[in-house]
C-alpha cells in the first residue's frame, strides 16, 4: 500500500521543502471539491462509460455475457471505495495532477504537459509491475503506454473542467482501475494478461484525442501554481 502512495508522499515532501506559494497552492487544490451539478455528472458519466466499454470488450473477447454471482456482486459494489484508497488513485493523483501537472504547465502547453505526466506515470509503474512478476514485453508495454497517455489527456481535461479539483482526477482514476477490476471479476476466464484489450485501448485513444482537441483552447489558470513557488 505504501508504494502506491509514493507520488502523493513525494508531493507533500516537495511542498514542505519549498513552502510558500507552492504549499499554499496545493492546499487550495485539495480543498476544491467538484460541484454537484456539473462535475458529478462528468464523473458518473465517465465511470459508467469506462465500465461499459470494459464489460463490452470482455463479452466480445469470449463471446458470452457475464454470469454474475452473489460474491461477484459484493466485490463489484465495494470495489470503487477499496480501489480509490488502496489501488493507486488517492495515492497517486495528488502527485501527478496535484503538483507535477501544474508545475509543467508553467513551462509548456496543456497537451505537452499531459503527455509528459503520462510518460512519468508510465515509467513509475514499471518497477512495481516488475516486482509483481509481470512480464514487461512489448505486447504489454505498448498498449499500456498508449492507454496511460490517453488517460493523462483525459484527466487533465477533467481537472480543468472542474476548476482545478484534484478529486475529479481521483474519481476518474478510480473509474479506470475499477473497469479493469470489473472486467476480471465478470470474466475471470480472460486472464490477467488480457485485461487491457485493444478494443478498450482504442476507445481510450478516441476519448484521449477528444480531450486533446478540447485542451487546445481555453486557459489553465485554475491548474497553474504561483510563479514564485514560494521563493
Amino acid at each position: 500500500m505504501l508504494r502506491s502512495y509514493s507520488p502523493t508522499l513525494a508531493a507533500f515532501a516537495a511542498v514542505l521543502l519549498a513552502g510558500g506559494g507552492l504549499a499554499s497552492a496545493l492546499g487550495d487544490r485539495l480543498r476544491r471539491w467538484p460541484t454537484w451539478r456539473r462535475d458529478s455528472a462528468v464523473i458518473v458519466g465517465a465511470t459508467v462509460l469506462v465500465s461499459v466499454i470494459s464489460v463490452g470488450a470482455g463479452a466480445i473477447a469470449i463471446g458470452e455475457w457475464p454470469a454474475t454471482k452473489v460474491s461477484s456482486i459484493g466485490r463489484l459494489v465495494l470495489g470503487p471505495l477499496l480501489i480509490a484508497v488502496l489501488d493507486g488513485p488517492l495515492g497517486e493523483e495528488i502527485g501527478w495532477r496535484g503538483l507535477l501537472l501544474p508545475l509543467l504547465l508553467q513551462r509548456c502547453t496543456a497537451i505537452r504537459a499531459s503527455l509528459l505526466v503520462g510518460v512519468v506515470w508510465f515509467a513509475w509503474h514499471l518497477p512495481l509491475y516488475a516486482v509483481d512478476g509481470r512480464t514487461l514485453d512489448a505486447a504489454f508495454l505498448l498498449p499500456y503506454l498508449i492507454a496511460v497517455l490517453a488517460y493523462s489527456l483525459i484527466f487533465t481535461w477533467l481537472v480543468r473542467r472542474a476548476g482545478g479539483s484534484i478529486w475529479v482526477a481521483v474519481a476518474a482514476h478510480t473509474a479506470i482501475n475499477y473497469s479493469q477490476f470489473a472486467l476480471s471479476t465478470l470474466f475471470p476466464s480472460l486472464g490477467a494478461t488480457q485485461a487491457d484489450r485493444w478494443a478498450f485501448i482504442v476507445a481510450m485513444v478516441v476519448l484521449g484525442s477528444g480531450a486533446a482537441f478540447a485542451l487546445r483552447g481555453g486557459t489553465d489558470g485554475a491548474l497553474s501554481l504561483p510563479q514564485d513557488n514560494g521563493r
